[in-house]
Formats: structure tokens, C-alpha cells, sequence
């Protein structure tokens, strides 16, 4: 009862609001009272009604007692009436089907006659839902045999269900939409318990050939009855169970075949049955059937799901139940099961062959939770079905041409797979993109909205086959044969289907330089239009610029002759525009083009270019980056559209309103790359727009859009995709005001206080941060900024909206904001989020602050840089005027005792000339001053540029001068400070600020501005954070050297993210990591130095090495700065990994550290002994080994089996010990030492164990180098130098055998150059012949600090020898030489450096 009151409750709402719409649209009132009048009505109508239903359940539950209840021959059959009953007279509008409805008795007493003396207990619930029945299967049988008592009672219920055309029982009636049960729980969940509780007649829950038996279910109409009878006869025929006696002759068959699912909405819209088809149907076909009527007609679904069960449960054909298995899997990928049905279904899966029970299972949940089908399944589907193929393999193209292949399910919408796409590819900008599906000359797009993939596909399908005049089988079959060469060519194959991913919008902040992986993917869009002949471009002159930029960056910069050229415009060029113009003339006009210099392509890179094109698009091209919405009619604004389709635009600017778009008919929206003209009839920008709404209209689908402007303006939308244009323009919105820090001033503060910002009404200010971030803040006032007077001060939170603009707004748009009334106003607060809460807004609104807390929380708030005139700011800090006065040059004439102002205060003009006078003299550096205050002006966005300013490389181009030549560093710090006088941008000055922050970091000025600096940077730490942090960077860089490169990226990042602390990230040698923190000033030693405090040692044996990619680089000097040398590295910043590796073993005793041993020591011995550097006997090979399955594999105890030690044997011994003992006796000796350990070891135990074990062997701790050496044949070629704390010794390469080994007091001298590494033995000090021994190798330099190392350490030892110290410091070096390789590290990559 309460159901049906809410139902025509709501239905009389949607009728209001209609009229309402209509009464405002023809400028007529609407009367609310008389809406009012008939809810009333409503809700005494039916409260009258569940009075009088209460009454007679009183009166039959004290007329009955309890004996009477349940004391019936036939129960269940009893409850399905009594439920049949309720649910009719509970729910009127259940008599109403698709296909016809039927009339209910009047009379309520009456209606419960015929239940007899049993009423309906509150527990009935309990009692039907077949999830709360402790009888399982037994209870079933048990209903089963009582329904069969009482044929009467069975009659008389199909008798009920036929007159009143309703369900004996649904499970919604009872309670809301239940949940998948646990596999465990699902034994109570028969399909035979399903069939006694539901099936008209219970006993028919096996297999059975006949097709006459009617509908299982209760139907509300005969002609639903009718359809649930031929979806039987389509199912037996399916599964071959039935014979298709259709006959037709080849003319009828020609004439009557057609697309089944465009047949059936054919019908369904004349609200009409679709008979089975007369003529042979193949399998797609048939499933089309099945699955088309039941999307149309979601109550039969469980008809046709009850029908494929009973054909498989006790089906004798094996054919039979495979083809009922794949019919099961195509239906339950388009349809899903009712409630009530879910987990009898499921229970059935499960039950089911092993290959398809899973793919059921996963593909029944995933359905169940997402959007349902509205096309049958194509035939890539019913393929997949056959096999048992648990996802469909799609191919993606991408616009620069590469491919890759995704695999999708039924349930699969576009915005899951255009997600898995992006994330496939890394991208960080993931906004706005789509995707299509192409078949052929077939283009649907898809948007990333929950539109089910397959569904285009199957559309696509059908389309080709409609266009090819056959059925889609048919095509699939010619495609097959032309495939084998038995058929001439055609077109369109249907297994060329692949999905297309392109940008289909740009949001408002979109900003190129954020994600140049997805900017580069964007430019190839671009320039694919050309070829496809899209026609985005406006103009020839646009073309003809479009096809430069794409010759530049396809050539990588270099001149071509005229032949390549024409080959590269002939591949770009569409048909078209190659017939209207020969390619030899447009080579011409593409080289004259390059040639006048105004797109400055010889000065930009590729990046740039790609950038700029991304950028001129987006801001050109808005129509074709645009969401189009199709629109049914408009009213407002004054627009007047004539005959002609009209769509709604969601773009990079904001909304329009289009006419006569032209589009592809397909299943999405539009079909991409599409010629469009479109005229646009109305434009509003996104910060115009105030108040998007929906309201409903007529129809179910149709609603109207509400835009309501800044002006009060309306403009009314009809649209079915109202709801979907809603919600998309107000995350636009929302995300424009998270990130805006202007407001709008709504209302002035109450009362007389003092301390509050003089404001008008609609004044426009600046907050300290931007929205997102102050709405986290809990505070009733902020600190802002009057842009109209430049004043500084605080404001309710009340009194202001957030305005949906990213940048300060123009003039224009501020006096519309100040000529607002407040009628406007209202619509601002609506939809504009306000930043306060309710209880804050009443606290800053009663005025309930004092002044002292006023005060004290100015003192402690951000100081803003607000937009003062030049003489307040040159009077409140201090400036450059004194000291241009002796060290600038004024207009040209010289040093002078007074210089004009614009000399040293902010300017936006480029210089032609230093501001030092001293540099003038010098024209190579008066020019790099030049471009490097124009490069500032580019970094700030004050000048024109291709290049996006937060990327990294305007910074390098600002620095990379000062830098290079010392004498222009106090430049670029006047540069700077000028700059920061009197700027009035806010902007601009936060981009100088990081200028600066960046410039402390890398060298300090000379001593005579030194001062002038820090008398500039005192007078303004007082006001911004960040001039003291300036200052202190100031300070710390005049006590060291200047770095050698240009700002690192993570500096550029911390500067632009509110000059954040910077960490690095460290790797050790287990590929573990952590982040360690740094500085600008930060050298290899300091960090070195963190890290060891980290683990608690020492830095003497332990180094920072340099990874790139797979490439193993030296040992870092730790004098030299840490970010100059990430940077001095090469590649790409990604691809270089900072490494902790221990390089020395000086103490023959190890230290209890088990972190360390765990992360660095163990990892990297493991390696050197896995490779066979280590000589050990087989006794300490097999314990050795038996540690490292401990380590490895001890929580597989199969592995020590036969098979299974076979498979993990060479990772347990190192090659040069495998041929020791044959497999099975290793097994064996593994295996009984294994026994001889404790099972319960610990990690760190058996690593401890592993090292002092290996600590035994002379070689432990030795790092290899390989070499060669041709000096003497008595040893072999390619030899293997180690070195520890014992002395070098020489390996054989191939044997890893010990050729020679020298203490290092037998070391004279030794000497390397980049090719070759030169050893002395005795000789010099011992005035004898001596050994020398010459090999090439290229790690020389590293050779050399782990001598000097070790020979250094060891004068500290008993014994050291004078002699010692002469060739330890008297040896020559021939060329100094930073090594490329590291033999510690390297060995940890299972190779030797």
C-alpha cells in the first residue's frame, strides 16, 4: 500500500512539474494550491485503504487462532494465493504489463474470500525467501509432495494468476533487492526447490523435448504467455532438441531475412508481439531472438533462464547440454536474472562443467552489480561462447599508430576499458579521452561513459550486414572464404572490429606540459585528422603552418630535398586536398612558410612544437574537442533555431548551442573525425554559468535542462541526455572552483566592526590559496585581497562565493560582477560553493569574535601579494635604487648620479641592453644577458612562447648562462629583484620568487652585491616565507663552490609546489628502496652519511653508485653535488636509480646488524657466489646451499623432491660446483644436511649463517674486475682481477681458478688511462726485475679508488711499510678518469662489470 501511494505520488509530481515548465515557458501562472489539493486526496485515499486492509487481517487472525495458521492440507499452495492477493491489491500497478492489463476486484472483502481461514503472519518472509530455510533440499521435496495433494488448490491458483495477470509471489514485494549468497551457503538454493516454489507447474523441472508444454513462470497477458511459449521453441531449437520445420523457398527467405533485433524494436514500438520468424534461423539468429525480446521485455527473463535450466538438468544429449552452456553464456551476458532467481542460478552454475562454471560465476556477478545490454550478442561473442574463452581480445589503435590489445566481457563499459587503456599506457592526464569501436566503414563512438562495449559491436554488426543486404552469419561465412581465396574481394570484415582511443575534450585547466606522453598521443590525433580529412583546420593558412610543424618534427629539425618532402606531404596530404592542389605546390608553400621565420621552428624542439599544436587546438579547434549532446527543443535567451537538428556542446571555453551537426547514425553519440559546420546559435563560458539544473518533462526519458547565467538569464534545454550534460558541466564547474582562489562578494559584513575589509557588493577578491585547499581549513573569516583597491584584509566566510575561473577575471567580467542585483546573486548561491559550513557562518555573522582574536590571527595568516601601485611598494621594501645609481647604465648615457625609476622596477619589456654597466663592454655576454631576461619573461608568462613555464625547460635556459660565465650571476640576481619591485601580477611575482629560490640553490652573488641582496630579501622576509628561506639558501651558497648544472627537476617541482623539502630516493642492493632527505646544496657525502646513520655505521667501506637503465655507473665522488650528478648521469631521470653498496670489507669480524646484512651484505655476496667466484669444497657448497633454500624456498616442501629440486637446483649451487656431484647425490647431501637444521630459522639467522660461512673463504668481500691481457702467455687471456683486504689476486675467466695473488706491500706502483690499467710488482722498491702486468679494461679509474682505499687503510695495520706510502702516493696517473662501471653493484645483477 505504501508502494502503490508512492507511485502515484510521484507520478503526480512529474505531472506538476510539467505544467509548472509549461505555465513558465508561456509566461502564465501556476497554480500550486491546486497540486497541493490532489495530494491530499491521494494520501486520504489510501490511508482509508490500509485501514480497511488492517481490519480484516485483525479479523481473521482472531477468528483463526494459531491451530489454523499453518494447519492446511497444501501450505505453500496457500501462501502463493495469499501472496498472489496481497501483491494485487498492495500494488495496483502491477496489473499493468507491457502488453495489456486486466481489471482487479472492487470489492475488498471479497478479495480475501477465497484464502479461506489463513491469513498472512508478519513472519511471512522468513518463510518464502528460500535463503532462510533450514530444511535445504528435504524441504523441498516435502513441498513438493504436499502441492501434489491438492490439485484443486493448484487449479485455482493459475486460475487467480490468469484472471488478476500478476506473479503468485516476487521477492521485491517482501523486501529490497537481496545479495549474492556465499558459495557456501548456496546448497539450500535448488533449481528444483526454485521450480516447486515458482514454476506453474513444479513437476516440470527436468529436461523435456516436447515444445508445447507452455510457459514455466506465471505471466501477467496472454501475449506474454504466447512469447514465453515460442522462446521455448527457440531454446529447443538452439540445443537441437527440435527439429526447425520451417520451409520457405529461396525467394521467401531472401525477401523476409532481416536484422532480428531492428525487427523486434519495430514491433515493440507498435506495441505488438514479433512472432517467431517463419524461415530457418541460423544460431546467432536465434540467440538474437531470445536475447532481443527479453531486453525489450525484462519479465521474461526469468522464463527463458528457468527454460535453459530445465533443459540441462537431466539432458541425455551431450551435444545438447554444450550448446545449452554456450546458450547460457551468451544470455546471461546481455540479461540478468531477477532477484528472486539470482542464487537458484547461480547455485546451478556452480554445479556445472568445470569450463564453464567460473566464466559463469564471474560473468553472473559481474552482471548483476553493472548497466544491462540493450543489443543481443554479436558474433565475436557467440565465437568466444564456443570455446569457453573467458574475456573477447579487441584490438586498440592508437592515433600515433601503435597497437595493443585489451580483453573485455560482456559487462565491459567504455569507461572501464578507455581507463585500462590509459592506465596501460601511464598516462597522468586521463581526462576527457574516448573511445570508438570501427568495424569497417563503421565508426561508433562511445564516450567514457557506462555504455557496455560489446553492444557497439554487436551494432557494428549488424549495421555491415544491413549494408551487405545478408544476416551477420552470412557475412561471416563470405569473410571466411574470401579468407581462403574462395570468394572474389569484399569489404568490411568482421574481424577487423577494433576499438580507437582519441581526445575527445579539453577540460578548461588543461595544461600540455603536464603529461607529454598523452601530449605527443594528442598531436598524432591531430595531425591523423589531416589525412582523414576532418577538416579542423579553418583555413589554408592554418593547413599549410599544420604541415611545417609536422615536416620539422618529422625530420627532427633538418633540412630535406624537395623528393623526401613531397613523399612526406603525400603521406599527410588527405585525397582531397591532394586533387585540389598538386603535392609539388604544396611542398612549395610548406618550405616558403618555413622559411620567413615567424614560427621560429629553428629555435624550438619537438617537444615544443607538439606542445604548441596541442595548444592551438584546444583553443581553435573547440567544436571538434567537444561533447555533443542531442537536443529536442530550446526555449529562452532568445534563440529562435529553424528546422534542423540541434545539440548542446560541452567544449574548452564553455557551452554552445548547435544546429545542423552533421553526424553518423550509430549506436553513441557521433561517429569521430566526421565532417561538422555546424552554426552555433549561443555561446556561454563557464564562468557565466551559475545554476545548472534538471526538472522532468514529458516522457520518461526526456528532461529539461535549466542553464541560468550570471545575469539571471534562463535557458531551458529538452534533451534525453539531460541528466548525463548536468552532471558533466557541474564537475566541470566544481573542479574549476577547487582550483580558483578568486570569490565574489555576495553580501557585505554585518554590524559596524572595523577590522572586516571595506567591500562593495560584487567585488571580486583574492584568497590566500586556492578553494580546495581553504575548504579544509576550518575557519569562519579569511584573509583576502579587494582587486577593485588593492587593500588587504579579512572577510566572513558568508560573504563570499567561489568563482569558477582559474585566473583573474577580465575588466569586463568584474563590472558585470559589480552590476549585479541581488536577485542574480541568488542563483551564485546556490550553485556556487560557499566556503564556510552553517555553524561557522552564524558564528562570523553574530559578530561574535573579539578584536584581540582579530588581530592575532592577522599577525599569523599568509601575507598575499596583492595588487598595489608601484609607489606603496617602493616606499614599504627596500630596492635597487642606490645601487643602480653606481651600477646600472639609464637609457643608454652612461653612468649617472640619478636613474629613472624604470630602470629598476618591473617591467614587462624586453631589454636590449645589461642592467650592469660593466657587461655592455662585452658583446657575447651582453647578448646571453639579453635572452636571459627574456627568458625570465617567458618563465613568468609575461611573453609570448610555445613553451608551457612549469616545465623544465625554461628554467635550463634562464640558468644555463649564469651558470656557464660567473660574471653574469649578479645580472640575473638584479634581473630578478627588478622583476619583484612594483610587480603587480601576482603570478608573474610567484614565478619570480621560484626564479630566485632555484638561483640560491645553484651559486651565490659576488661579494660586492652581496650585501645589496640581503638588505633586499631582510625587507621582505618580513611579508613572505619564502625571502627568508631565499636568504638562508643565500647564505649557505657563498660558503661553497657553484653547482654545474641547471636546476633538477625535483627542485622545479618543490619550487612550484610551495618550495616543498626535497628527498631522494636510495636503492639497495635487496631492490628495496627509501627516501632520504636533500637539499639543493647537498652533497654525495652528506647523503652517504644519512644513510649510514641509518643503519648505524660507518662511512668508511660503504659508497653511492649511479644506475642507468641496466647499466651499472662508478662509484659517486663525494665532494660533488648530489643533484648535479643525477643530472651528469644522462638519460632519462626515470630510468637512473641512486645505489647503496658496501665496497670495502676492512674487518675480518662481522658486526651484528641484521638490517644491513639483510639489505646490502647478504644480497651482494650472494650474487659474487653464484657466479663462482668464491672456491668452496662440496661440504660448504652443500650447507651453503641448503642456507639458500631456507632463504628462497622453504615454504614450498615440494621442492626438495626429485622434480622439484630439478627445477630450483641452479639457483642453489653456483655453475662451477654443479659438475662436483651428479644431481641426485646433491639432492641427497641437500637433503640430509637440510634435516641436520631446525624447520623454524629464522631469516635473518640463515643470512648471518650464510656470510660467516663465506667469511671463511680468501675471496670473500673482493670485488671482480674483467680483463684482458696478452703480456703473458703463460696465463690465460681473459682474466678475472679481485680485490679485498688480502690483496689482488687474478682468476681464471673461464675456470674462475686462482692464477696469482699479491699482497699489497708488493705492490710498487700502478697507473690506468681510459682504455688500459698498468700493475707493478716489486721491481722499484726491491731492485729487482719485478712483474708488470698490462691489461685493457675500461674500469681503470674504479681499480684505482679500491687500491688507493685499501693500500691507505692498510699503513694503520702492524707492519706497514714505508715503501708502502711512496708507491702509494707516488704513482702515475696518465689521465684522470671517472670509471663507467662498478663491480660491487654489477655482480648484484648476476654479471661482472
Amino acid at each position: 500500500i505504501e508502494r502503490a501511494k508512492a507511485e502515484e505520488l510521484a507520478e503526480l509530481e512529474r505531472a506538476a512539474a510539467e505544467a509548472r515548465l509549461r505555465k513558465e515557458m508561456d509566461g502564465e501562472e501556476f497554480w500550486a494550491h491546486s497540486v497541493q489539493k490532489q495530494r491530499n486526496e491521494v494520501a486520504e485515499k489510501w490511508r482509508k485503504e490500509r485501514e480497511r486492509v488492517e481490519a480484516i487481517q485483525s479479523r481473521k487472525r482472531s477468528s483463526s487462532g494459531t491451530k489454523k495458521t499453518f494447519g492446511l492440507s497444501s501450505p505453500v499452495v496457500k501462501i502463493k494465493r495469499v501472496v498472489s492477493n496481497l501483491a494485487l491489491k498492495a500494488s495496483p500497478g502491477a496489473s499493468r504489463g507491457h502488453l495489456g492489463s486486466t481489471s482487479a476486484r472492487e470489492d475488498d472483502s471479497s478479495f480475501f474470500e477465497d484464502t479461506g481461514d489463513v491469513f498472512v503472519p508478519p513472519s511471512l518472509e522468513s518463510l518464502l525467501l528460500p535463503g532462510n530455510s533450514d530444511a535445504g533440499d528435504d524441504s523441498s521435496s516435502s513441498i513438493k509432495s504436499s502441492v501434489g495433494d491438492s490439485a484443486e488448490d493448484s487449479a485455482r491458483i493459475q486460475g487467480q494468476s490468469k484472471e488478476f495477470g500478476i506473479l503468485p509471489y516476487t521477492a521485491t514485494d517482501l523486501k529490497d533487492k537481496p545479495t549474492m549468497v556465499p558459495p557456501t551457503k548456496l546448497s539450500s538454493f535448488a533449481f528444483r526447490k526454485f521450480a516447486t516454489i515458482y514454476f506453474r507447474d513444479e513437476t516440470k523441472s527436468s529436461f523435456s523435448a516436447q515444445p508445447t508444454i507452455g510457459p514455466l513462470l506465471y505471466h501477467g497477458s496472454a501475449d506474454l504467455r504466447q512469447v514465453a511459449s515460442q522462446l521455448r521453441i527457440c531454446v529447443l531449437q538452439f540445443m537441437g532438441d527440435l527439429a526447425d520445420t520451417h520451409t520457405a523457398t529461396r525467394a521467401q527467405q531472401i525477401e523476409e531475412v532481416g536484422l532480428i533485433m531492428t525487427k523486434l524494436r519495430h514491433h515493440h514500438q507498435k506495441q505488438e508481439t514479433m512472432p517467431l520468424p517463419p524461415h530457418p534461423l541460423s544460431q546467432l539468429d536465434k540467440v538474437h531472438f531470445l536475447v532481443g525480446t527479453c531486453i525489450l521485455y525484462p519479465s521474461l527473463r526469468d522464463e527463458v533462464f528457468s527454460i535453459i535450466l530445465q533443459q540441462l538438468n537431466g539432458n541425455p544429449s551431450p551435444s545438447s547440454r554444450a550448446l545449452g552452456w554456450v546458450l547460457l553464456c551468451l544470455f546471461l551476458g546481455c540479461c540478468t536474472p531477477s532477484d528472486k532467481m539470482v542464487n537458484y542460478l547461480r547455485s546451478f552454475i556452480l554445479t556445472g562443467p568445470k569450463s564453464y562454471a567460473p566464466l559463469l560465476d564471474k560473468r553472473l556477478q559481474r552482471a548483476y552489480h553493472c548497466t544491462g545490454r540493450q543489443w543481443p550478442p554479436s558474433f565475436l561473442e557467440l565465437q568466444a561462447a564456443k570455446v569457453g574463452a573467458v574475456g573477447i581480445p579487441l584490438i586498440v589503435r592508437l592515433p600515433d599508430g601503435r597497437c595493443m590489445t585489451v580483453t573485455v566481457d560482456p559487462a565491459t563499459s567504455s569507461s572501464e576499458l578507455c581507463r585500462d587503456i590509459l592506465g596501460g599506457l601511464k598516462f597522468k592526464d586521463t581526462f576527457g579521452f574516448s573511445i570508438a569501436v570501427e568495424m569497417g566503414e563503421q565508426v561508433t563512438d562511445l564516450g567514457a561513459s557506462d555504455y557496455p562495449v560489446l553492444d557497439a559491436v554487436s551494432a557494428c554488426e549488424q549495421h555491415t550486414a544491413r549494408r551487405k543486404g545478408c544476416d551477420v552469419t552470412t557475412l561471416a561465412a563470405n569473410e571466411q572464404h574470401q579468407q581462403h581465396g574462395q570468394v572474389k574481394q569484399s569489404t568490411s570484415a568482421l574481424n577487423s572490429c577494433s576499438v580507437i582511443l582519441h581526445r575527445r575534450f579539453f577540460p578548461p585547466w588543461h595544461n600540455s606540459a603536464f603529461d607529454m606522453d598523452c601530449t605527443k598521443l594528442i598531436y598524432h590525433q591531430v595531425v591523423r585528422s589531416i589525412k582523414t580529412g576532418s577538416h579542423l583546420y579553418q583555413s589554408e593558412e592554418e593547413l599549410i603552418v599544420l604541415l611545417a610543424q609536422e615536416c620539422f618534427v618529422r625530420f627532427k629539425g633538418e633540412d630535406v630535398n624537395t623528393k623526401k618532402l613531397i613523399t612526406a606531404l603525400s603521406d599527410i596530404l588527405s585525397n582531397a586536398e591532394l586533387l585540389r592542389r598538386p603535392v609539388r605546390k604544396w611542398s612549395a608553400l610548406v618550405k616558403a612558410t618555413q622559411a620567413k621565420g615567424g614560427l621560429d621552428l629553428a629555435s624550438s624542439s619537438q617537444e615544443e612544437i607538439k606542445r604548441d599544436v596541442v595548444d592551438y587546438a584546444k583553443d581553435a579547434w573547440t567544436l571538434h574537442f567537444s561533447y555533443r549532446y542531442p537536443v529536442k527543443r530550446v526555449a529562452g535567451f532568445k534563440v529562435n533555431p529553424s528546422k534542423g537538428q540541434l545539440f548542446l556542446a560541452a567544449h574548452y571555453h564553455g557551452v554552445s548551442l548547435l544546429q545542423n551537426v552533421q553526424q553518423t547514425p550509430a549506436v553513441g553519440e557521433e561517429a569521430i573525425d566526421a565532417p561538422a559546420k555546424p552554426e552555433t546559435l549561443l555561446s556561454v563560458p563557464y564562468h557565466q554559468l551559475a545554476n545548472v539544473t534538471t526538472s522532468s518533462t514529458s516522457g520518461d526519458t526526456m528532461l529539461t535542462l535549466q542553464l541560468v547565467t550570471m545575469d539571471g538569464d534562463r535557458l531551458y534545454i529538452t534533451s534525453s541526455k539531460a541528466l548525463a550534460i548536468c552532471k558533466f558541466v557541474n564537475e566541470i564547474l566544481g573542479e574549476l572552483r577547487n582550483r580558483s582562489p578568486f570569490a565574489v562578494v555576495m553580501q557585505t559584513p554585518a554590524g559596524e566592526d572595523e577590522n572586516w575589509l571595506r567591500v562593495r557588493f560584487g567585488d571580486v577578491v583574492v584568497m590566500d590559496d586556492v578553494y580546495a585547499q581553504i575548504s579544509q581549513a576550518e575557519s569562519d573569516f579569511l584573509t583576502v585581497v579587494n582587486l577593485r583597491t588593492g587593500e588587504s584584509g579579512d572577510l566572513p566566510t558568508t560573504c563570499l562565493s567561489v568563482l569558477a575561473v582559474t585566473q583573474e577575471p577580465d575588466s569586463e567580467f568584474k563590472h558585470q560582477l559589480a552590476s549585479l542585483n541581488a536577485t542574480a546573486h541568488q542563483h551564485l548561491q546556490v550553485v556556487t560553493t560557499v566556503v564556510a559550513s552553517a555553524s561557522s557562518r552564524q558564528r562570523a555573522m553574530s559578530g561574535g569574535r573579539s578584536v584581540a582574536a582579530l588581530s592575532s590571527r592577522k599577525a599569523s595568516a599568509a601575507t598575499l601579494r596583492s595588487s598595489v601601485t608601484q609607489t606603496t611598494m617602493a616606499s614599504s621594501f627596500y630596492t635597487l635604487k642606490s645601487y643602480a645609481t653606481k651600477n646600472f647604465a639609464p637609457s643608454g648615457q652612461g653612468v649617472q648620479s640619478v636613474v629613472h625609476p624604470s630602470v629598476w622596477q618591473y617591467t614587462k619589456a624586453e631589454l636590449k641592453r645589461p642592467m650592469l654597466f660593466h657587461l655592455r663592454s662585452d658583446s657575447h655576454l651582453s647578448k646571453k644577458a639579453v635572452n636571459m631576461f627574456t627568458s625570465i619573461l617567458k618563465f613568468c608568462g609575461e611573453y609570448p612562447t610555445r613553451i608551457d613555464p612549469r616545465s623544465q625547460i625554461p628554467t635550463q635556459r634562464v640558468f644555463k648562462s649564469p651558470i656557464a660565465h660567473p660574471e653574469l650571476r649578479d645580472e640575473l640576481y638584479c634581473q630578478l629583484f627588478r622583476q619583484l619591485t612594483a610587480n603587480p601580477s601576482r603570478s608573474s611575482s610567484d614565478r619570480v620568487w621560484q626564479l630566485v629560490w632555484l638561483a640560491t640553490g645553484l651559486f651565490a652573488c659576488s661579494k660586492e652585491f652581496f650585501e645589496e641582496a640581503k638588505l633586499f630579501l631582510r625587507s621582505r622576509a618580513v611579508h613572505a616565507a619564502i625571502a627568508a628561506k631565499c636568504l638562508h639558501r643565500l647564505n649557505t651558497a657563498t660558503r661553497g663552490s657553484a653547482r654545474q648544472y641547471s636546476p633538477h627537476t625535483m627542485e622545479i617541482q618543490a619550487a612550484q609546489n610551495g618550495f616543498v623539502d626535497m628527498s631522494q630516493t636510495v636503492f639497495f642492493p635487496d631492490q628495496s628502496s627509501k627516501k632520504f632527505p636533500v637539499t639543493s646544496r647537498s652533497k654525495v657525502r652528506n647523503l652517504l652519511d644519512h644513510i649510514c646513520q641509518y643503519f648505524g655505521v660507518g662511512r668508511v667501506e660503504f659508497d653511492l653508485v649511479l644506475e642507468h637503465g641496466d647499466q651499472v655507473l662508478s662509484s659517486l665522488p663525494e665532494k660533488q653535488y648530489i643533484l648535479d650528478v643525477l643530472q651528469e648521469g644522462g638519460g632519462e631521470e626515470a630510468d637512473l636509480r641512486l645505489v647503496f653498496v658496501r665496497q670495502l670489507w676492512l674487518d675480518d669480524r662481522l658486526s651484528v646488524n641484521k638490517q644491513l646484512d639483510h639489505r646490502v651484505n647478504f644480497p651482494q655476496e650472494l650474487a659474487k657466489y653464484m657466479q663462482g667466484y668464491h672456491s668452496v669444497s662440496n661440504s660448504q657448497a652443500v650447507y651453503l646451499a641448503v642456507l639458500i633454500w631456507f632463504l628462497k624456498y622453504s615454504h614450498n616442501p615440494s621442492s626438495m623432491e626429485e622434480t622439484g629440486f630439478s627445477s630450483i637446483f641452479h639457483h642453489l649451487v653456483p655453475e662451477t660446483m654443479v659438475r662436483k656431484m651428479s644431481l641426485k647425490e646433491w639432492r641427497k647431501s641437500v637433503n640430509d644436511e637440510r634435516k641436520k637444521i631446525r624447520s623454524d630459522v629464522s631469516v635473518s639467522w640463515a643470512e648471518r649463517k650464510f656470510l660467516e660461512r663465506l667469511s671463511s673463504v680468501q675471496s670473500f668481500g673482493a670485488t671482480f674486475f674483467t680483463m684482458k691481457q696478452t703480456v703473458y702467455s703463460t696465463m690465460p687471456e681473459d682474466v678475472i682481477m679481485a680485490i679485498n683486504k688480502h690483496g689482488v689476486a687474478l682468476l681464471d675467466a673461464v675456470k674462475k681458478d686462482v692464477v696469482a695473488h699479491w699482497d699489497y706491500d708488493e705492490i710498487s706502483m700502478w697507473s690506468f688511462d681510459p682504455e688500459h690499467f698498468h700493475l707493478s710488482i716489486g721491481g722499484v722498491l726491491r731492485h729487482s726485475a719485478g712483474f708488470k702486468l698490462l691489461c685493457d679494461t675500461t674500469e681503470g679509474g674504479m681499480v684505482d679508488l679500491l687500491l688507493t682505499r685499501y693500500t691507505s687503510k692498510s699503513l694503520t695495520r702492524p707492519g706497514g711499510s714505508s715503501e708502502l706510502v711512496d708507491g702509494g702516493d707516488g704513482r702515475k696517473r696518465m689521465q684522470s678518469y671517472t670509471s663507467t662501471a662498478s663491480a660491487v653493484s654489477s655482480s648484484r645483477h648476476g654479471s661482472t662489470s
